[in-house]
């Protein structure tokens, strides 16, 4: 990775990615939006980087219950 930024490539990607983030239940959101807006899903689901996931660090907890709030 640092020779690929000496080289100028500054699209490299600095922290591989859990893939279960991608699978597993979450809330997505954009990272822009002129209103709050939030979403649940249990589907797998991909994002380009404009889009956050928020999951589950404690299964004691729903996504769902933090979904209205």
């Amino acid at each position: 990775m640092q020779a690929a930024l000496k080289q100028g490539k500054w699209w490299v990607i600095f922290a591989a990615r859990d893939f279960k983030v991608f699978e597993e239940d979450k809330i997505v959101c954009p990272q822009r939006s002129y209103s709050n807006e939030f979403g649940y899903t249990k589907r797998p689901w991909f994002g380009s980087a404009d889009t956050y996931f928020i999951v589950s660090c404690n299964k004691d907890y729903s996504l769902k219950y933090l979904l209205p709030i």
